[in-house]
């Protein structure tokens, strides 16, 4: 028929030489680990006069969780301003709440490290740029060092 003779015409032009398909791999092949552990900074916000975390900082600190899952922290730094409390050792004892509740938070959703420092910034509100507002103000710095975890 015709169209017979079309195909077999059709594959004897082809090329001799072409390639057929590798065959796919017999055993899985396993991906490359993620390369997402690395430094991260997150910045998290309080009411005013308040430690405890809000549900937005605590959903910034999950999603600061989830992207180093897997991951080991060789270090944690968070540092607070408080420039909300009304005198220098309210300043002190509020700033060090936050820091502890944010490190404890972390700590939590897995990310524990064996060094862990905090700072207190002692500054007003409207003093420095960092705190020209009084949202900036009250608030926890927090720098993640991550590198990639091997298991065993």
């Amino acid at each position: 028929s015709f169209m017979s003779s079309l195909v077999a015409a059709s594959m004897a032009a082809a090329p001799a030489s072409a390639d057929p398909r590798p065959e796919p791999p017999a055993t899985p092949v396993a991906e490359p680990a993620a390369t997402h552990c690395e430094t991260v900074d997150v910045t998290l916000y309080f009411a005013e006069n308040d430690a405890s975390l809000s549900a937005p900082a605590a959903a910034v600190l999950a999603d600061a969780a989830d992207r180093l899952s897997g991951c080991a922290v060789t270090w944690m730094t968070a540092t607070a301003l408080s420039a909300d409390a009304d005198g220098f050792n309210e300043t002190i004892t509020l700033a060090k709440a936050r820091a502890e509740a944010v490190t404890s938070a972390f700590a939590d959703a897995g990310l524990k490290t064996k060094s862990t420092r905090t700072d207190v910034v002692l500054r007003a509100a409207g003093d420095a740029p960092e705190t020209a507002s009084p949202v900036l103000a009250r608030r926890v710095d927090v720098r993640i060092a991550a590198r990639r975890a091997y298991s065993s």
